[in-house]
C-alpha cells in the first residue's frame, strides 16, 4: 500500500465501494499488524488459521472438475531467455532485500502505534 495513513478498521456505508478490506482480513485472520517500509507506504501482514486435513477425511467430487483447451497464441516475436546463473540471482536477492529488511530478525523494540492500543 502506497500510502503512510495508519490502516484501521472501520464501519463502511453499506452502499460504499471501499472501506472493507481490513474489516476483512481482521474477520479471516487469527491477527494482524502492519509496519512501514522505507520506500514509503505500509505492508499489512495476517495470519489465517488453517488446519491440515488426513488424506482419510478428504472428500472426492462427484464429477470431474472442467479442463481447458489450450488456444494457439501468436508466435513470440524474440526468443524469451531466463538467467539462472547464480550471480544474477544472488544479486536480484539482495536488491529485493535492499527495499525492506523484512528478513532481519526483530529487535524486540516496539512501534509506537502498538504501545499506544496497549496502554
Amino acid at each position: 500500500d502506497g500510502s503512510d495513513i495508519t490502516p484501521r478498521i472501520t464501519s463502511p456505508d453499506p452502499f460504499s465501494e471501499g472501506g472493507r478490506g481490513l474489516l476483512m482480513v481482521d474477520a479471516l485472520s487469527r491477527r494482524w499488524s502492519w509496519y512501514r517500509v522505507k520506500t514509503g507506504g505500509k505492508v499489512v501482514w495476517a495470519e489465517i488459521p488453517g488446519v491440515m486435513r488426513a488424506a482419510s477425511q478428504t472428500t472426492r467430487a462427484t464429477a470431474p472438475m472442467p479442463t481447458r483447451q489450450p488456444q494457439i497464441g501468436p508466435e513470440p516475436t524474440a526468443p524469451v531467455v531466463y538467467r539462472t546463473d547464480p550471480e544474477t540471482l544472488q544479486r536480484v536477492a539482495d536488491a529485493i532485500r535492499a527495499l525492506d529488511p523484512w528478513h532481519r530478525p526483530p529487535t524486540g523494540r516496539r512501534s509506537p502505534e502498538s504501545t499506544a492500543r496497549i496502554a
